[in-house]
């Protein structure tokens, strides 16, 4: 303390404040800089962006401001001292035409700055997910967006409930982050992998992951280019070494390589949605299954009305109610039986189908 107050009020020699308090110690906070943003062993993005943030924050509204007005002082001293003003006035310049371009930078950094404040400490755009176990307990179903948080919550529930053999994998997307720590988790406690109504982008590296993948009927997964997410930082995360870290999982998955090469050719503002028999010849999917097998749907009280209102643009199905009113009837009825049991809206449009099908064939 007593150094850094020295300093500070400038009592050390013109050579030390500058060579040592200044030219030194600025050399240290590069390096660390190197270090925070190359060899950095911290991977989650919100850690890595809350000490890039609090590195800036020390470096530029604490440090600096001690190293310049203690060199300022000491400048001064030197003069009174030695009635000597060249080497003091070299050193002022300096301090001028560094804080010009100290400010320089800041307003060229700001936009990186603002972002990873936003990671670090604001709200993820992809934070509307929900980790929750399923009615009878084996399976966690997960909802919405891969926000920052989701892996350690799905971790705490696995953690919590030994029974859990699987998880219901339902998201448009988020953090390729999440995605991988999701994909750890299931490869860990090898889990089975599902999705209801679809797994996409990063989602797709935690869906891979499972010791066997099923895909409900209606369901897709979908694939493109990653990107950060923040057009600032586009410059500063190689999104082409990220995409091939997630490469490697599906080649350890034993996914096709003709699969693989296609993952990421969909622009990032695009995406790419394999076919069913592309997901089963290429080992992505191993089955495909109804939905109400994996978590049946509560429909609350079933209107007819509804019913009738859902299936009515089905081929034939007019001309059944109107001709052969029984077998209308029938249906309806077997349709509400169904969605008693909880079957999705799919299945009972596949099963009405198949019925009118079979009926038109035997007429």
């Amino acid at each position: 303390m007593a150094y850094i107050l020295k300093h500070w009020r400038g009592e050390f020699s013109l050579a030390i404040s500058f060579w040592v308090n200044v030219f030194l110690i600025n050399m240290g906070i590069r390096i660390f800089e190197v270090w925070l943003t190359e060899a950095s062993p911290i991977e989650n993005p919100v850690v890595a962006s809350q000490v890039t943030i609090a590195y800036v924050f020390i470096a530029l509204a604490v440090v600096y401001p001690w190293q310049i007005i203690g060199l300022w002082r000491s400048a001064n001293k030197h003069v009174e001292e030695t009635k000597k003003g060249f080497w003091p006035g070299a050193v002022k310049v300096l301090v001028v035409l560094g804080l010009l371009g100290t400010f320089g930078n800041m307003n060229v950094s700001w936009p990186v700055y603002k972002d990873l404040y936003q990671i670090g400490f604001g709200k993820d755009e992809y934070g509307d997910y929900k980790v929750e176990l399923t009615e009878h307990g084996n399976l966690i179903h997960l909802k919405g967006g891969l926000g920052f948080g989701i892996s350690k919550e799905v971790k705490q529930l696995v953690s919590k409930n030994p029974n859990v053999k699987g998880i219901i994998l339902d998201s448009l997307g988020g953090r390729i982050y999440e995605g991988r720590e999701l994909s750890k988790i299931i490869l860990i406690n090898g889990l089975d992998t599902y999705t209801l109504k679809g797994c996409y982008s990063a989602c797709g590296t935690a869906f891979i992951s499972g010791n066997k993948r099923f895909l409900a009927k209606g369901a897709n997964l979908a694939f493109h280019q990653y990107k950060s997410g923040a057009q600032s930082l586009d410059p500063y995360v190689d999104m082409p070494a990220e995409q091939k870290k997630d490469l490697r999982i599906y080649q350890r998955r034993g996914i096709s390589q003709e699969f693989i090469d296609r993952i990421f050719k969909a622009n990032k503002d695009d995406l790419w949605y394999p076919t069913i028999k592309e997901m089963l010849n290429a080992g992505v999917v191993h089955e495909v299954v109804n939905p109400s097998n994996l978590k049946p749907i509560e429909y609350g009280a079933i209107n007819k009305a509804d019913l009738e209102e859902a299936f009515k643009d089905i081929s034939g199905f007019q001309a059944i109610k109107k001709y052969e009113p029984k077998t209308y009837q029938n249906i309806i009825s077997n349709m509400e039986a169904q969605m008693e049991k909880g079957a999705s809206m799919i299945e009972i449009q596949q099963k009405v189908g198949a019925y009118i099908q079979g009926a038109s064939k035997n007429t």
